[in-house]
């Protein structure tokens, strides 16, 4: 599965990291490490998945559940917000990992581009599965269904 499958919306494409290394030889290189990015490119799709719906799982199970815990609106939102921050550091750590190239112009920007719009899509997985865990009753949670419609 190509990078750009998942992320091309966001400017994610071989042609530019190729483009961007024509004049210093490393064209070849440049798409290469595309190639092996998009080897795991399911990979960082799946991270966002699980960390997301983990998190929010974890927000109107376990923690609302905790002693002298009351909910509040702030308290969902740094939840969401330390979810995103997870996200956006762990894609980028593995993208950096994962890629053996150095040396390619563009490359960082690439991952950091991979990295933000896993970020954007884990916002809206976070929306999404707090949306509906607010308005199915049948799901358990001590939360005020603040998003319930």
């Amino acid at each position: 599965m190509d990078l750009s499958t998942f992320y091309g919306w966001i400017g994610v494409n071989s042609t530019s990291l190729a483009d961007a290394n024509k004049n210093n030889g490393m064209k070849d290189a440049a798409l290469s490490a595309w190639s092996h990015l998009s080897q795991y490119s399911l990979v960082f799709f799946v991270l966002m998945l699980a960390i997301s719906v983990g998190m929010a799982i974890y927000y109107y199970t376990e923690y609302n559940n905790q002693p002298k815990r009351h909910y509040t609106p702030q308290k969902w939102a740094l939840v969401g917000l330390t979810t995103l921050g997870i996200v956006f550091v762990i894609t980028l750590v593995f993208a950096l990992i994962m890629q053996k190239t150095k040396g390619i112009e563009g490359l960082l920007m690439l991952e950091l581009k991979v990295a933000f719009c896993n970020t954007l899509y884990a916002l809206g997985l976070y929306l999404v599965v707090s949306l509906i865990w607010c308005n199915i009753p049948q799901l358990p949670t001590n939360a005020y269904r603040f998003l319930k419609i």
